[in-house]
């Protein structure tokens, strides 16, 4: 139901993980980062900014048709590279990393890199917790979320103003030098796109990241991820076509359980795992029936998720 669930068990993902390591020890050689994200971040730079340009010689309609059609999935695609570099899987060192979310980062106008992988790190470490998940929905989210379908579409609409509020109320970033990296570049880099390319292709960039998040089938996966559709279980995973072009970011259950485990080698952690994964959990494997579903559903809702207290964490 459209109510948080309140559960006095502990996070499923480390028992998980270490039931799975006991009877598949090969699954530590999956751990690791791959070499193969970061010459796709660069592609997918390259890809996103040569569509902006395109977009700024075509009609002003263009940037939204685009934006949904092509420009959300590379938004997401980007997404899934600053998600990559968070649990350091795309090469080595903590330095590397940053610096790679930073390029990625430039197609999607915040400067969100360096605090997106800190609330993130969070949710790993508390998911479930009110106080310290800033995945879940706070407290100025509730009155809207039990309006029906108006107030669950309202609440959809404005998800990037709400996320936003949830990270203002937790223990914020102390890297203050990369965050401070991350805001001069970015701010430069729009300055000059904007220069060079002009407000259409801008209007381009921006949809494309707001189609990640709200108004798109693929911003589902903020449903997909952790909103409860069966008994209580608190995340699901998501093995539709659509994983292809968005670095596996669908495979969810597997990357809580594994964190350490890279996008490329998360299809064979489900294999090997099998047993778990698709026997044992429900899965989506269709984000715009998901979307829909959501919208509709009475029972479903953006309170529809799991919290507990800290000592069953």
């Amino acid at each position: 139901m459209n109510a948080l669930l309140h559960v006095d068990f502990a996070d499923p993902h480390r028992a998980r993980a270490t039931q799975l390591r006991q009877d598949h020890p090969e699954v530590r050689a999956l751990q690791g980062p791959t070499a193969w994200t970061a010459p796709l971040s660069l592609g997918l730079v390259v890809a996103q900014l040569a569509l902006a340009w395109w977009v700024s010689s075509l009609p002003w309609w263009a940037a939204p048709l685009l934006a949904f059609g092509l420009g959300a999935f590379l938004s997401q695609a980007l997404y899934a590279v600053l998600h990559e570099c968070t649990h350091l899987l795309a090469g080595r060192g903590r330095r590397f990393n940053r610096a790679l979310s930073l390029l990625a980062n430039v197609p999607l106008l915040v400067p969100i890199a360096i605090s997106y992988a800190h609330f993130h790190l969070m949710h790993h470490a508390h998911q479930g917790d009110p106080a310290r998940d800033p995945d879940l929905p706070g407290a100025a989210e509730h009155g809207l979320a039990r309006r029906g379908v108006l107030g669950k579409l309202a609440w959809h609409v404005s998800f990037p103003f709400w996320q936003l509020l949830r990270t203002a109320s937790m223990p914020q970033p102390r890297a203050w030098g990369w965050l401070a990296l991350n805001v001069a570049l970015q701010l430069g880099a729009t300055v000059l796109l904007t220069w060079v390319l002009g407000w259409q292709a801008l209007l381009y960039l921006a949809l494309s990241l707001y189609f990640t998040l709200a108004l798109h089938p693929i911003a589902a996966r903020l449903f997909q991820e952790h909103h409860v559709v069966h008994a209580q279980q608190e995340t699901y995973s998501y093995y539709g076509w659509l994983n292809w072009i968005s670095l596996n970011i669908g495979y969810h259950n597997e990357h809580h359980d594994f964190p350490a485990v890279p996008w490329t080698r998360l299809p064979v952690l489900r294999r090997l795992g099998r047993e778990l994964y698709d026997e044992q959990l429900v899965s989506h494997d269709s984000w715009a029936r998901l979307w829909w579903r959501f919208m509709r559903d009475p029972a479903l809702g953006p309170l529809s998720r799991v919290v507990r207290e800290r000592a069953s964490r």
